[in-house]
């Protein structure tokens, strides 16, 4: 069959690539694609965010290539309208069509996307379920067999029974990373040349933040992929000449698996591969136990590091089930800086139970970071995301703002809090713009806070310097505009009215995949 795997944009279009100009690839539909096609199945991958397509330019590229099958990925909320839009688009032309989505939000509201021109949903894990739903339509058998699926039948919603998750990452076929097109795959912030792309090697994650949809949509047990699976695909993606990894994994290092990856690195090094410049998402509590496996991780290639510091309170941090405390994330990020790793920092503001002396906590902590080596940061919005322990306590609460997925982006509140959402807003917004000036263009030539490191370190800090100073007439225009986007935000919240329906559908349906 004829697959076209799209993902879509949504109406702030990419964050990442406004402010920093980088675009991401899907990895999720490039290792879809990897399933079906030893099945015999020809696949094309179309990427409106890198792209810059619309619903209509996706929809005349699904016409003019035959496209039996759509398969769309709902990963983030935001990208829902797009999708439902284009379902409609598309349908209208050719309702023989077939629609599939697949993500956390669709996995998490699939009958609202069900009744918005979508024929199924995979729940949770696709490798298996999609490779089983395509063959099974193209030899027209029943897909009501096919486990890990939702679909409509006579008006009604029917789920299949749930498809556990795989034990071993290793049997996945490998993604088809050729299908991505290298010149959209950019990472301009890092300097001229640079081509991004994505890859995994674990899933899951054994911690339990509240406002986080990975452990109910991967599971709470950590699977990871073989040293040589990992080098397999590295030695793939440098021959496809990207020289730049964005390793997905919610957590790169978890304190099970420090000696498997001391001998991937190890291995990293002793293939050539540490020329790959990687990023990755880790805890700092556990760069700050562990120095020397972040030593490790530098010699391979380790550029880059996200962190999830969240908070300036320890009770805030405890009640989000972080974790960690304050000062051991700050040790955590003083290692990976003495180890040329460029940091960058989260923080989540205006959790239900965070007080404003709190929220300012948050602010000064971040302040006190960058001053101890921290990056570069974002403040985003606590945000109960569908299928989360926050979402289904907000929806039983009354404390939903709205339920316009537009605004589920972790930029605008969407739910009640002690702290008035305009304000929460405009503050967040604020607090990034004065983190990046006190850090970036006030002082360029002391980025880091540090004497001079590695090479590698030197040169990626003084390619970043001369890409925000590029764009700093852009970057000054968002600000200016500033109130007028809140204004803009504030009448969709007073326009937006959460009926007692939609609440009491989404409660009642069985949304665990």
């Amino acid at each position: 069959m004829r697959v076209a795997l799209v993902r879509g944009s949504s109406c702030g279009k990419g964050a990442y690539k406004e402010i920093f100009g980088v675009s991401m690839p899907p990895l999720g539909l490039a290792s879809l694609a990897g399933a079906i096609m030893p099945h015999g199945h020809k696949a094309i991958l179309v990427d409106a965010l890198a792209q810059g397509f619309g619903t209509e330019e996706i929809a005349e590229v699904v016409e003019s290539w035959d496209t039996q099958v759509v398969a769309v990925t709902i990963n983030a909320s935001p990208y829902y309208e797009f999708a439902a839009d284009l379902a409609k688009k598309v349908k209208a032309k050719n309702k023989e069509v077939a629609f599939v989505a697949g993500g956390h939000h669709a996995t998490f509201v699939y009958p609202q996307v069900l009744k918005n021109g979508f024929d199924y949903v995979v729940l949770g894990e696709g490798e298996e379920t999609f490779p089983e739903l395509v063959n099974t339509l193209e030899h027209k058998g029943a897909v009501s067999k096919v486990k890990g699926l939702a679909f409509s039948k006579d008006g009604k919603i029917v789920k299949t029974d749930p498809r556990p998750l795989m034990k071993t990452l290793d049997s996945l076929p490998l993604p088809a990373f050729e299908l991505f097109e290298k010149d959209s795959c950019r990472a301009d912030i890092f300097g001229e040349g640079s081509h991004l792309i994505t890859m995994e090697t674990s899933r899951g994650c054994p911690y339990n933040c509240e406002f986080c949809s990975v452990t109910v949509m991967w599971g709470h047990c950590w699977r990871f992929k073989s040293a040589e699976r990992v080098l397999k695909e590295l030695q793939l993606i440098k021959a496809l000449g990207y020289n730049w990894v964005f390793i997905v994994d919610d957590n790169f290092i978890v304190p099970v698996n420090v000696k498997e990856r001391e001998l991937l690195f190890k291995e990293i090094e002793d293939r050539g591969l540490n020329s790959l410049n990687l990023i990755v998402q880790i805890r700092a509590d556990l760069a700050a136990r562990r120095p020397n496996i972040i030593k490790s991780a530098s010699d391979a290639g380790l550029r880059i590091a996200f962190l999830g510091m969240e908070s300036g309170s320890d009770d805030v941090l405890k009640r989000m089930g972080k974790g960690t405390c304050i000062a051991t994330a700050t040790e955590g990020l003083k290692v990976l800086h003495k180890n040329g790793i460029l940091t960058h920092g989260g923080f989540v503001l205006g959790a239900p139970y965070e007080s404003k002396n709190q929220l300012n906590r948050t602010f000064e902590y971040a302040d006190q970071l960058r001053m101890a080596g921290l990056d570069s940061a974002q403040f985003s919005i606590y945000t109960p995301l569908p299928g989360t322990s926050a979402f289904f306590k907000a929806l039983r609460c009354n404390s939903l703002l709205t339920l316009d997925w537009n605004l589920y982006d972790c930029l605008h509140p969407v739910m009640k809090t002690q702290t008035k959402p305009l304000w929460l807003y405009l503050k967040s917004c604020i607090a990034g713009a004065m983190f990046f000036l006190k850090k970036w263009i006030s002082d360029a030539s002391s980025i880091g806070n540090s004497p001079p490191l590695q090479d590698e370190y030197s040169e990626l800090v003084q390619n970043i310097s001369r890409f925000i100073a590029k764009n700093l007439a852009k970057y000054t225009k968002e600000l200016l505009i500033l109130p007028l986007n809140a204004l803009k935000f504030w009448s969709m919240l007073r326009k937006d009215k959460i009926l007692s329906k939609d609440i009491l559908e989404i409660l009642n349906q069985n949304t665990q995949p």
